[in-house]
């Protein structure tokens, strides 16, 4: 069904979830009283613990944890619970003593791979993971004395690859991916000292992926520019006071660029390094001797803060940023003797960030479960008169506020709802239209500076025109004949000729049919298009990238996804098709990896998938995400305020909850957060419901006669952007 689709920033770290290995309403600068940690609870002990990992591998919504022992030279894997328990851990026997891990699904089968470094033994090893915790070697290259590693595609060939920081070769190698698992070539760049600390992000906005660099003695920091070869050039160098150890990359100053942190492990300081300053670092003072660094907004106020594990002082360092580029006084949080290792995220599914640690004086790792920070609450509901089906969100009134529109069902009328801007509302403006309605979607349709809806009357074979006043009054307009039970609708200039039109699904038609506006607020019929069984939700956008639009389509009956292709003048052409894994009933394109062409997202009743989009109309599946889910509504935002796009899933009647599930920056998804609302809810859509700059939800629930108001707090169930960055102990 239409919903409204926010677009963020891209925003790179290396990781799945937020770790970095040694190789609010509250003022910035106060101590937060909802910002608490329990003790910390053991989860192993023994083995030389050297770093970690926390994702989701088995598909499960529950986060587990990976662990490398160079003692016992192996890989554990403990699966997790919602209670933040693990299982006993499954382990695989490693050739050497690992010092560094990173995450990413280098082959290509949407699970969790892991490459792990071996310095003493200058190997690099990528193991496939199955999706239950095992993990099978796939391939190996030598690098002398390999320490922080950071994935990305640094060849653009849609393939992740591997940049790794050779300390004593004095190097970046990076490994260059075959998207097998596979690794086709070593590129060498010399860097300045013995890097052991390592960075990726698109630093420079030319497309490329760029790497940060820190010597292990050496002071100062480099911003290695890539060439989109797997070969860096050197671009700004920062001077630091001592060496540095963790590195991290986030937008510190909510300019909308990436800044860069660093632990001044002599000193120890936090270092910030803004891209709007670069010449003025800022230094920070943590506990002593900081080895590792997370960057993340852990108290969800929607400004990026700081965590260190500080081996000197045995606790972790949390410094609260102010959004400006500046970190208040440091609040402490005790570990284990001499912590090198730190992950995030919300282990127990409380919706608050949640530390794992390891700790190698006591020779374990241990949980510290978070007892503050905001997260949404209880969903408040808005009483509707009828059914709702479909929702769409915008600010019809123009009083700077977002709004709803609900179709009810069962009573053949629209309701708006006028938003206050708090997360209020206020008493429903009902409009009949015709029988049984179904989909709706909004636009200035005659051209008066006013939103206008078009409401799909499936139980009247029509679809009803009402044209907005600017006040959150709508007239009744024309009503179209449409035939074939229309059930979903989308609006988009077809034609180019600066008027919007519209495209209906026909279900029982198994047709999809363009209708051409005049500009006046009145449609003239054009072409249909035969697909498969049922079409039942649509998706617009330019797909093919040439300059029209194009139309993507649920089609239930056939158990397909389809793109039609918009041709010259406005009829839909070559229909571009796939099978999906069960009966699709959503469907919404969004640019989820990034790469400046819009993806499919597609829900059925066996999961939620994401198809990629090779920029000429053609898609491979990218990611599945199996299980509970069976969405009936879709919606894509970044609730996680990391700069990456999230899917919310209305799960209809199968469990009566909406669920967040969260992207990464390839377009993957992964670990769920579940919200309940009320009874069958069908759809979904986005907006800032109360001004505070985070994407808030509006959750229509058919049975319960019922719109459930969700009001994001920016971390969506986790909310990181960190990097691993090994150093010696």
């Amino acid at each position: 069904m239409p919903i409204r689709r926010l677009r963020p920033v891209l925003l790179l770290a290396s990781g799945l979830l937020a770790v970095a290995c040694d190789q609010s309403s509250n003022p910035a600068g106060s101590t937060p009283s909802n910002l608490a940690f329990g003790a910390a609870v053991s989860v192993g002990t023994g083995g030389g613990p050297r770093a970690l990992a926390i994702t989701d591998l088995n598909a499960d919504a529950k986060l587990d944890l990976i662990v490398v022992y160079s003692a016992s030279r192996e890989l554990a894997v403990s699966l997790g619970n919602a209670s933040s328990t693990f299982a006993p851990a499954l382990r695989t026997p490693l050739g050497g003593a690992p010092t560094s891990l990173s995450l990413a699904d280098f082959n290509g089968d949407s699970r969790v791979d892991v490459a792990v470094a071996f310095e003493a033994e200058g190997l690099v090893t990528l193991l496939a993971g199955d999706g239950a915790g095992g993990f099978a070697p796939t391939a190996t290259a030598g690098v002398t004395s390999p320490r922080g590693m950071a994935w990305a595609d640094y060849n653009n060939d849609g393939s992740r690859d591997l940049a790794v920081a050779s300390a004593s070769g004095g190097e970046i190698v990076t490994l260059l991916g075959d998207g097998a698992g596979g690794i086709t070539e070593a590129v060498h760049t010399a860097v300045t000292g013995a890097p052991v600390s390592i960075a990726a992000a698109d630093l420079d906005l030319d497309g490329f992926i760029d790497v940060a660099v820190a010597p292990e003695t050496t002071p100062g920091i480099s911003l290695m520019l890539g060439q989109g070869t797997g070969a860096f050039r050197l671009g700004t160098t920062f001077t630091t006071s001592v060496a540095t150890s963790g590195l991290a990359l986030a937008d510190f100053d909510t300019d909308g660029r990436i800044d860069v942190a660093a632990t001044l492990r002599a000193a120890s300081k936090v270092v910030l390094f803004l891209t709007s300053a670069p010449a003025a670092p800022r230094e920070f003072t943590t506990g002593e001797v900081p080895v590792a660094l997370l960057a993340g907004d852990f108290d969800a106020d929607g400004r990026m803060d700081v965590a260190t594990a500080d081996s000197g002082a045995n606790h972790i360092s949390l410094l609260r940023g102010d959004g400006a580029g500046q970190l208040a006084a440091a609040t402490t949080i005790a570990t284990g003797e001499k912590p090198i290792g730190l992950a995030a995220g919300d282990l127990n599914s409380d919706g608050r960030p949640d530390f794992v640690v390891v700790a190698q004086g006591d020779d374990e790792v241990s949980v510290l479960l978070s007892s503050g920070g905001r997260f949404y609450g209880t969903a408040t509901n808005v009483t509707m008169a009828g059914r709702p089906l479909d929702i769409v969100a915008a600010d019809f009134d123009h009083d700077g506020n977002a709004d709803f529109v609900v179709t009810n069902h069962d009573l053949g009328t629209v309701s708006f709802f006028a938003g206050t801007g708090t997360g209020a509302f206020g008493t429903a403006f009902d409009v009949t239209v015709g029988t049984e309605p179904t989909g709706l979607t909004a636009g200035d349709f005659n051209r008066d500076g006013h939103l206008d809806l078009a409401v799909c009357n499936w139980g009247a074979d029509s679809v009803s025109v009402l044209l907005g006043s600017g006040t959150g009054a709508f007239a009744a307009g024309p009503v179209i004949s449409v035939g074939g039970r229309p059930i979903a609708i989308e609006a988009g200039d077809f034609n180019n000729d600066g008027r919007l039109d519209l495209v209906v699904a026909r279900q029982t038609a198994d047709s999809v049919s363009i209708f051409f506006g005049d500009g006046t607020g009145r449609f003239a019929a054009g072409a249909e298009t035969k697909i498969g069984d049922q079409p039942f939700d649509l998706a617009v956008g330019d797909f093919d990238r040439d300059g029209r639009i194009d139309v993507a389509v649920a089609e239930a009956g056939s158990r397909r996804a389809s793109v039609l292709l918009g041709g010259t003048g406005g009829p839909l052409a070559q229909r571009v098709s796939w099978p999906v894994s069960g009966e699709p009933l959503a469907i919404v394109a969004s640019d989820m990896n990034g790469d400046g062409r819009l993806d499919v997202v597609v829900g059925d009743g066996a999961g939620v998938s994401v198809f990629k989009n090779d920029g000429s109309g053609a898609f491979t599946r990218l990611t599945n995400t199996p299980g509970r889910f069976s969405p009936s509504g879709l919606a894509v935002a970044d609730f996680s305020a990391d700069g990456l796009l999230d899917v919310a899933i209305a799960e209809g009647s199968a469990t009566d909850t909406v669920s967040i599930l969260h992207g990464d920056r390839e377009g993957n998804l992964g670990t769920s957060a579940t919200f309940v609302v009320g009874t069958n809810p069908t759809a979904a859509a986005v907006a800032d419901f109360n001004k505070d700059g985070i994407p808030d939800l509006a959750v229509a629930n058919n049975q319960a006669k019922t719109v459930s108001i969700l009001l994001g707090n920016g971390i969506g169930g986790f909310l990181f952007v960190a990097t691993p960055t090994p150093a010696t102990p």
